[in-house]
């Protein structure tokens, strides 16, 4: 592991550090013009962003651990969660809580609904 931290240095100039077992960089990762690079080292952890510009040299699968904080799996619920409308053939649809229903009728945010294909 020393030794592929040790190379990707070498090829960008940044240092990595080795916490937990895994090479680790703390901050934003920002990586550009780096066409020297085959691979980023393996099971690298970013504290950060991992920004890839024009890295045209890495070829083979890039595994990157990234552990998000809870803001940002908060935000992920919440657009995962947000309501998608559409209409097709002259009905509206909507889904929501993983949930694709008919739409009967609304007043406002209240939605009255079935789910396509049940009785409910």
């Amino acid at each position: 592991m020393k030794q592929e931290i040790e190379k990707f240095r070498k090829e960008t100039g940044v240092d990595l550090v080795i916490k937990d077992g895994k090479p680790f960089y703390g901050g934003y990762l920002y990586l550009e013009n780096c066409t020297g690079i085959t691979a980023l080292p393996n099971n690298l952890t970013v504290g950060g962003y991992l920004y890839l510009e024009n890295c045209t040299g890495i070829t083979g699968e890039v595994k990157v651990n990234k552990k998000l904080s809870s803001k940002a799996i908060a935000a992920i619920s919440r657009v995962s969660n947000m309501p998608i409308f559409w209409e097709w053939n002259d009905r509206s649809y909507i889904k929501v809580d993983d949930m694709f229903t008919a739409v009967d009728s609304h007043h406002g945010n209240v939605y009255r609904v079935h789910k396509l294909n049940s009785s409910e």
